[in-house]
């Protein structure tokens, strides 16, 4: 760039102005108004016609850069919590189905142990019930043999027949 510098640029006739390339521009600017100029920072230069947002300014083009930089690192960074959002998600989804299996097998137990609770009280009014009828069995037996221990010979009239009765159906079912 510094050979640029000392090269003195010629006017063309065919460009306005005699500006060929923005060193032309920054020289003719200098020449026509030292005075006027009260910035200290670098000029900015447009390409491309004034309504162009192409700058050939350093400093503009570092800005637009460090932005570039900036816009990727926040897509980057986005990209990453999207990413980490998805396996977050991912994750609540598995504890879900895990909860899910979890609840289906304390159900079946809960069903299973319910199942075992009625067969054990079945069992336990069966034997009840088979205890009732010997408890019944055993008293009928007992009333039996002590109603064919009676000597009905020292009984009253009445009382005799109803007790020879008993005797003759007890007897009855013995054989």
């Amino acid at each position: 760039m510094a050979s640029r510098d000392k090269k003195p640029s010629k006017p063309s006739s065919s460009i306005a102005g005699g500006i060929r390339t923005l060193s032309d521009l920054t020289a003719t600017q200098m020449a026509l108004s030292d005075s006027d100029n009260d910035s200290d920072g670098p000029k900015e230069y447009y390409t491309g016609g004034e309504k162009s947002s192409i700058c050939s300014c350093t400093t503009c083009c570092k800005a637009q850069g460090k932005l570039a930089e900036e816009i990727v690192a926040l897509r980057k960074l986005m990209h990453t919590l999207l990413e980490e959002s998805h396996a977050q998600e991912k994750e609540l989804f598995r504890f879900k189905v895990e909860n899910m299996e979890y609840d289906r097998k304390r159900k079946e137990n809960k069903i299973r142990q319910e199942d075992e609770r009625l067969r054990l009280e079945a069992e336990k009014l069966e034997m009840a019930r088979k205890e009732a009828n010997e408890r019944v069995e055993r008293d009928r037996l007992e009333r039996d043999e002590r109603i064919m221990m009676i000597d009905v010979n020292k009984l009253c009239g009445l009382q005799q027949k109803y007790f020879v009765q008993l005797q003759m159906e007890i007897y009855g079912k013995l054989f």
